[in-house]
């Protein structure tokens, strides 16, 4: 995670960041400079774990130590120096942070280029990935982006993505899924697949579009609960491939914000 941090505070002078802290707080300021595992803001907050402020704008220079970040992002619409990324959630072996992972894998650096990052997580078929994160339950109105990307290593990958559904959008529990079956065409490069754009299916395999099935549920919600997850599923003969940059993407009070998920080895 270190690393990863390092490589994006130091393209991001100038910029208004945002970081959120082991304590749960987040401060956000103008990034004046990163030097030494330390960096500094001007016009820096604080804020509490409940988003309200907790005092105001610091004066001058406000340091803190790397170590006590665990996400950043942006603050404001800057471009990230990851493309699409508002905030970054770093995973690694350590902290698998909300995902549960059944097979063999392994994190890496590479290989080639990531597209985020400076690693990504290795997979050796069957392998089940599930992100669960409660926080993530969104209206399917509100949700923009649903992308990850993948590099078929060796063999013939084939994968299914999974999105539970509360198609009431105030029920307990998810009473449907879309999912989106796919394999890779090129080995040895990376390929970003769009989940909102890709040929789905429901839990009774009906064929259908993200758009179609909004239009039919217009109160449809991605829910993540006690029953629900999102799901990776990996198969195939001799498969070895590498996933990273999960990116989901909301409109939140009318503002899109996209959190990416980067899988990186330990530091």
């Amino acid at each position: 995670m270190t690393n990863s941090l390092h490589a994006w505070l130091k393209k991001m002078k100038g910029s208004r960041i945002q970081l959120l802290l082991i304590n749960g707080f987040l401060t956000r300021g103008i990034l004046n400079k990163f030097t030494d595992g330390m960096l500094f803001l001007t016009n820096a907050q604080l804020l509490f774990p409940n988003g309200t402020l907790a005092g105001g704008l610091v004066s001058g220079k406000f340091n803190l130590c790397t170590k006590n970040i665990i996400a950043w992002g942006l603050s404001g619409r800057e471009s990230a120096p990851f493309s699409g990324c508002d905030q970054v959630i770093v995973v690694t072996q350590g902290n698998l942070n909300g995902f549960t992972i059944a097979g063999t894998f392994s994190f890496v650096a590479g290989p080639g280029t990531p597209p985020l990052g400076n690693g990504s997580l290795q997979i050796t078929a069957p392998l089940t990935m599930l992100l669960k994160d409660a926080a993530l339950t969104t209206p399917l109105v509100d949700l923009t982006v649903f992308s990850f990307s993948m590099y078929e290593a060796a063999g013939d990958c084939i994968f299914a993505a999974s999105i539970p559904i509360d198609t009431t959008g105030t029920g307990t529990v998810a009473n449907d899924s879309l999912t989106f079956f796919g394999g890779l065409s090129s080995s040895g490069v990376w390929t970003t697949f769009n989940f909102l754009t890709s040929p789905l299916v429901d839990s009774s395999f009906n064929s259908t579009t993200f758009t179609n099935y909004v239009a039919n549920y217009p109160n449809a919600r991605l829910f993540l609960g006690s029953n629900a997850s999102i799901l990776f599923s990996i198969v195939g003969m001799g498969c070895i491939l590498n996933f990273d940059k999960l990116t989901i993407g909301r409109r939140v009070n009318g503002i899109n914000r996209n959190i990416c998920y980067d899988f990186e080895p330990a530091s």
